[in-house]
């Protein structure tokens, strides 16, 4: 067989066909390192051209309308038609970059909780920042692995090599009495006291749906939320519920959460948000109507929804 077929048989059977280099090596007799070599080859003498079909202007002409949309210092989208797990990935992933380009300038940062926030932790590269601190958001405890506050912010304090306080006490608790004595602890007033002045936040954003993470991780019942639902209740930002309009919703629940209030997340220089999702598209529109949001990073559906949705408004606004 002549070189150059020998190379296409293998591309073909490696790329079209979908052979792994091992099943390939025995189907033609070679050793796998051999099939590895001819593979490089295929690539270095143009058999094979890798082409990765992403509309990169698309996502950098919708990462620009949101800036000037909703305001914000950043944005970056990340592209569609990923699984649930490639899209908490690529979310994590671009939500690491941008948090590590913020860290830049800041020396402490608060860490809220959920799955794409602990994505983001988790692909955030191990570089050590002299002086750095680490401070949770909100009380944590839930039943749910992965997803602990506490834990979250350990995992950054790792990389970043510095000091870490977390919030000794659950998210929720059953009643505004309990809420104040927890308060009154020095070891919970102080962290918290240490979370309204850190320059940089990591949030991310929750739904009210009845499979919310929230419900997931035992914070609440799946009656408490649908409870939450019938108050108007869209979203939530370090268990703080808000309204179409991004309005807190004052209730029982706002007088049971134990985190940083959401005017005092407003004071925080930088407050990087990362979430995602079709189901999020009401609770991130929302969320960005809080006031609390300086950077987002979201995918291109949700980036597609938010814009539409401001370009409603403005004709609304005008048709008055």
């Amino acid at each position: 067989m002549e070189d150059k077929d020998l190379l296409v048989q293998v591309s073909w059977l490696y790329y079209r066909q979908g052979l792994t280099q091992e099943q390939i090596s025995k189907k033609l007799g070679f050793s796998r390192v051999k099939v590895q070599r001819l593979l490089v080859r295929a690539r270095n003498e143009g058999i094979v051209e890798i082409k990765i079909n992403f509309p990169f202007e698309v996502c950098l002409e919708l990462r620009q309308r949101l800036e000037t949309l909703y305001g914000l210092r950043q944005a970056a989208v990340v592209p569609a038609a990923w699984t649930d797990e490639d899209l908490e990935n690529a979310l994590g992933e671009v939500g690491a970059e941008m948090l590590s380009r913020f860290m830049a300038d800041a020396a402490s940062v608060g860490v809220g909780w959920g799955v794409t926030v602990s994505a983001v932790v988790r692909h955030y590269p191990a570089q050590p920042v002299a002086g750095s601190l680490v401070v949770g958001l909100l009380g944590g405890q839930p039943q749910l692995s992965g997803v602990n506050p506490g834990e979250i912010a350990k995992g950054l304090s790792r990389k970043l090599g510095g000091e870490c306080y977390t919030v000794p006490a659950p998210c929720f608790v059953n009643s505004k009495e309990t809420r104040t004595i927890l308060l009154g602890q020095p070891s919970i007033r102080q962290t918290l006291e240490l979370a309204e002045r850190v320059d940089l936040a990591l949030v991310g954003v929750g739904t009210t749906m009845h499979n919310a993470t929230l419900v997931k991780a035992g914070f609440l019942s799946p009656s408490e939320m649908a409870q939450l639902r019938a108050m108007g209740a869209v979203g939530d930002i370090l268990g703080h519920f808000f309204d179409d309009q991004g309005r807190i919703i004052e209730s029982e629940f706002e007088d049971r959460v134990i985190s940083l209030e959401l005017e005092r997340l407003r004071r925080i220089p930088t407050v990087l948000c990362v979430a995602g999702g079709t189901e999020k598209v009401r609770a991130i529109h929302a969320a960005l109507k809080t006031g609390a949001i300086d950077a987002l990073v979201t995918d291109e559906h949700v980036a597609r929804e938010l814009v539409a949705l401001a370009a409603d408004q403005d004709t609304a606004r005008v048709n008055r």
